[in-house]
């Protein structure tokens, strides 16, 4: 009984649409904003919180394979700075996962220098503290209000599969 029960979470969590059976519940909510609130998913597991470690198949979207082809190729052997990516964008499959991925493949492979300053952060305006030298939206997104747009200058735009990012890039102070 334990394993049959064990299987169909398993198969919940890795293989169900949203249903019925597995409508999320909110516990409770924290009173810091920072902080995600307790919830439950049916029977079945919840994803991890920020969707750092699991995640439910119904919760992870799939990006196609030419948008992160193309998405790889604009940072190029760069992959040791901090990149800002909205909440749009990240909606759209960018993932701190994928570019560790990518980061990692380019260590093995010997292409460059692995650096382990490397960090992806979702930009929150009202927490962060906006030192990044690479920033992502969708494009046709409006500039983020949180951060001085005449500090950014628009560097490609990444596309592939009906996808569009810009990236921008921050520019070097004046002295």
């Amino acid at each position: 009984m334990i394993v049959a029960v064990g299987l169909l979470v398993a198969l919940d969590f890795h293989h169900s649409p949203r249903a019925p059976w597995n409508t999320e519940i909110v516990l409770f909510r924290p009173n810091h904003p920072a902080m995600d609130p307790a919830r439950l998913r049916g029977l079945g597991a919840v994803s991890s919180v920020e969707g750092m470690g699991w995640n439910r198949r119904d919760e992870t979207p799939d990006v196609p394979a030419d948008f992160l082809a193309a998405l790889g190729r604009a940072f190029g052997g760069d992959r040791s700075q901090d990149i800002l990516v909205t909440v749009a964008a990240e909606a759209l499959g960018v993932h701190s996962v994928w570019f560790e991925y990518q980061h990692l493949l380019a260590y093995h492979r010997g292409e460059r220098q692995r650096s382990d300053t490397f960090a992806r952060t979702v930009l929150s305006c009202e927490t962060q503290d906006h030192n990044a030298r690479h920033l992502l939206i969708v494009t046709g997104e409006p500039f983020p209000t949180c951060l001085e747009q005449a500090h950014w200058q628009k560097d490609r735009l990444i596309e592939g599969n009906s996808l569009s990012l810009t990236l921008f890039v921050r520019t070097p102070p004046q002295p």
